[in-house]
């Protein structure tokens, strides 16, 4: 069978809601390869599960209060008075040990406590200049050089790319600087490409552009990130049991806005990607959001729906304008106010504040001269904070936002909390991987050309003996790369694999998604890393199949390969 040139594969098909959603075809399972539903939904219960809040609050100066009392605050779940059964006040110190844990946990569930003395950070870099007048990149290298403790752990978005997260502060302070020195030609490249003008994929020599930024990085991973696998994940979320809100913003992002989406990503894509990436990591979580002028949405409630799925996933957005504020003349033109004067520039603005508002991050609208300073009042709220908890009074498993208000009853101060969370029963690791991995297929099968991450070979395609209008294809997986954990003397992992069927004219023509749990002992293991696992899937048809294209995916590890094979016609 001859095997399809990657450059052929222009699959732009759409995925179907029972794809997003995880309902998966199951095939009768081998003794050692499982076909499995998806994680069961775990129990979620009024009384039983605490739902963790953390709580800043500041002075005048910007400064940690640090003396308060439990019977000082108040908490309110949708207006009703809750009782805090969870109180405790964590002053961050720097760690003694000279090790210390270089990557998150992630997260098990959204409402599990994660007590911990460190901070996570991720620095999102927006479109245009970043450095006059208020210098974006140099707070952040502030930050990175200066103010985190030497266990927080920090990563750079950027583009359309992500570092891992890491204690390596030099690694990061490294792309930082080159990217102070570089993202100005960059962006003049970019906005004067004729890939702009027509949505292209980013010519090859801005890529190397942006490879050089990330430079060498030694074992820090970087990977790359796309708006579009986000944006058919919001449309599906209000089949999860989330209330529209909550996916609204996630949604607009697909109506149109920006051609940056298929290529170096937009602000506003690049803040929902932000926030999906953080959602996988356990405890609160510092977004810092540097961009030349800010984003808006078009409407408040797009404002508020980014805000809910931030606070939902316990990621506090702090917002930077570095670029002063952006102002119109009248006769076309846009130039800067380096002076602060807010009110020429309501919409970002009013967006930034939302954002900080609504998750307990921060946003002081130019107070400052230099974003240095922010920096600094974002650094010293974050290391103080008060962890509450309470169990809601009401069964909270219908899937509507619910509403957090804390107060403190001493006068003068600022409380800085997530506005609240989403009550549905599913927040556990289940959706965490099913998001995750859905994620991941779809940019992969939408990609052109392969990825050999896991490698995929052997592949043979055809009519399915007996199974009506299906395609049988067969495969060879590399388990080299995918991750196993010891289970009852057994080595146990799985692979979530999907195969896309296209007609002649690149059109879908089927697909299947699987969840293959794998269960070896110790010599098995050896020889299938060995031989490879060979395995067949059956893909129902909707019209006549050219080609199929699979695409695995291994959770633990986050990796992803991929492979494109002509359909053998009898």
């Amino acid at each position: 069978m001859q095997t399809v040139s990657p450059a052929g594969w222009r699959f732009i098909g759409s995925i179907s809601r029972a794809s997003a959603l995880g309902v998966l075809i199951c095939l009768a399972p081998s003794p050692e390869v499982a076909l499995s539903a998806q994680n069961q939904r775990p129990e979620f219960r009024a009384g039983t599960t605490l739902v963790p809040i953390e709580v800043r609050v500041v002075d005048r100066n910007g400064q940690p209060v640090t003396d308060l009392r439990a019977s000082e605050f108040t908490i309110l779940e949708d207006g009703v008075p809750q009782r805090i059964e969870h109180f405790a006040a964590e002053q961050l110190q720097a760690a003694q040990s000279t090790v210390v844990e270089s990557q998150p946990h992630r997260a098990a569930s959204a409402f599990e406590p994660a007590s911990v003395n460190r901070r996570t950070f991720l620095l999102l870099l927006g479109r245009g200049s970043l450095e006059e007048p208020s210098r974006g990149v140099d707070a952040l290298m502030h930050l990175v050089r200066e103010r985190l403790l030497p266990q927080d752990l920090v990563a750079v978005m950027v583009w359309n790319r992500a570092t891992d997260f890491t204690t390596d502060h030099d690694a990061i302070l490294g792309i930082l600087e080159r990217f102070a020195h570089n993202h100005v030609a960059i962006e003049h490249a970019w906005n004067v490409s004729a890939a702009k003008a027509y949505g292209q994929p980013v010519p090859a020599w801005i890529v190397r552009m942006m490879d050089d930024v990330f430079g060498p990085t030694g074992t820090l991973g970087v990977r790359t990130m796309d708006v579009r696998d986000l944006v058919r994940a919001g449309r599906e979320a209000r089949a999860q049991g989330v209330e529209e809100k909550g996916a609204e913003a996630l949604s607009l992002l697909g109506d149109g806005k920006g051609a940056e989406m298929t290529g170096l990503g937009d602000d506003l894509g690049s803040l929902v990607l932000a926030v999906e990436y953080l959602r996988r990591v356990a405890g609160e979580k510092q977004l810092i959001f540097v961009s030349e002028h800010g984003a808006t949405f078009e409407r408040y409630e797009d404002d508020r729906g980014l805000a809910r799925r931030a606070a939902d996933a316990r990621v506090a957005l702090n917002v930077i304008h570095a670029g002063g504020v952006a102002y119109s003349t009248g006769n076309g033109r846009t130039q800067l106010n380096a002076a602060g004067n807010i009110s020429a520039n309501l919409f970002t603005a009013r967006t930034a504040r939302d954002l900080a508002k609504l998750t307990g991050g921060q946003f002081h609208a130019h107070e400052f001269s230099r974003s240095a300073e922010d920096i600094d009042r974002i650094d010293a709220a974050t290391r103080f904070h008060y962890a509450l908890g309470y169990y809601p009074l009401k069964d909270p498993v219908d899937g509507h936002y619910r509403r957090i208000q804390v107060r403190v009853s001493r006068p003068g101060v600022t409380v800085l909390a997530r506005d609240g969370y989403f009550a549905r029963a599913d927040i556990g690791v289940g959706e965490v991987r099913q998001t995750l991995s859905f994620n991941r297929i779809a940019t992969a099968a939408e990609r052109m050309g392969t990825i050999p991450t896991i490698g995929i070979t052997s592949i043979t395609a055809g009519p399915a003996p007996q199974r009506g209008n299906s395609i049988s294809v067969s495969m060879t997986l590399d388990l080299s790369r995918v991750s196993f954990r010891k289970e009852d003397g057994l080595n146990v992992g799985s692979l979530d694999l999907a195969i896309f069927a296209v007609t002649d004219r690149q059109k879908p023509a089927g697909e299947m998604w699987q969840t293959l749990d794998l269960r070896y002992t110790d010599e098995r293991l050896a020889a299938i890393r060995a031989a490879g696992l060979r395995h067949t899937a059956t893909v129902p048809l909707t019209g006549p199949a050219r080609e199929v294209k699979i695409v695995v995916y291994d959770y633990p590890t986050d990796e992803v390969g991929s492979a494109v094979a002509k359909v053998e016609r009898h």
